[in-house]
């Protein structure tokens, strides 16, 4: 029998050319290392930057995606593990009251370390050594990755609780709606569907389904002027693009940019 366990290690490489990933949500915890680069980092509505020797973890359930930087030419690189706790930890003893508390709506959205040093320093040797073990899988490997794991949820619990997280967990009033889209997506992604139903999972127009959260996207994550974003989505008139982006986020594209800038400050 070849059993492999529910763990994903992946090793990408991002470019100038490369698509940004759709924003998602999982339920499992991500570790994120920065190999080489940096990158823009969304969770649940809050943008923050994670640089080469970063490790980024971000909690299960929460919306978040990632994307390199577009003006430069510099090779990005991140490593990323994702595992569900709910397969590793039976004991619900153990699982009520280490597991639990990182799971509840105020915990947090992510946890943010450097690498050289404290639990970030512990957290990078223990993903290194799941990697080695990934690759050679020796005898007996998967009751290791069992141990490595559970030593990787108590570096977590540890920084939720001595309080060591940077980034507080934050609410985008727009996640509710961008769920709703992509769970509609997730749901019938065999079936034939077209944009008016999407935009209708998400109780928004279709324009605004596409072009508007493409633009507040580009506010946060760009510094292009509000003009040139608006055309770049479409809008013919920047006018028209700023009376139907008041309407739909009730602030004007400025607002909107000075809001996020103020939260990842």
């Amino acid at each position: 029998m070849n059993f492999e366990l529910p763990l994903i290690i992946e090793d990408e490489e991002y470019n100038i050319q490369s698509q940004d990933e759709l924003s998602h949500w999982h339920n499992s915890f991500e570790l994120i290392e920065v190999v080489e680069g940096k990158f823009y980092c969304t969770v649940d509505g809050s943008q923050f930057l994670i640089s080469q020797g970063d490790i980024c973890i971000i909690n299960r359930n929460k919306m978040h995606h990632i994307c390199n930087e577009k003006k430069t030419n510099l090779k990005c690189r991140k490593r990323t593990i994702i595992f569900n706790p709910d397969y590793y930890i039976k004991d619900q003893h153990i699982y009520e009251k280490y597991i639990c508390p990182l799971l509840e709506k105020d915990a947090f959205a992510h946890i943010q370390f450097h690498m050289d040093k404290g639990i970030g320093l512990d957290v990078y040797t223990l993903m290194k050594e799941l990697e080695i073990l990934q690759r050679e899988k020796p005898v007996g490997y998967e009751m290791e990755e069992y141990a490595l794991i559970y030593r990787i949820l108590r570096c977590l619990y540890m920084a939720y609780e001595y309080g060591r997280q940077t980034i507080p967990s934050t609410y985008d009033t727009n996640i509710q709606i961008q769920r709703n889209m992509t769970s509609f997506i997730h749901e019938h992604f065999g079936s034939k569907i077209g944009l008016e139903d999407i935009a209708e999972a998400g109780k928004v127009s279709k324009s605004t389904c596409l072009r508007l959260q493409m633009s507040a996207e580009k506010l946060v994550t760009t510094s292009e002027q509000i003009t040139e974003i608006a055309y770049a989505c479409g809008f013919g008139q920047p006018s028209y693009f700023n009376r139907l982006f008041l309407k739909e986020y009730n602030m004007t594209p400025n607002q909107y940019r000075k809001q996020h800038a103020r939260m990842k400050s």
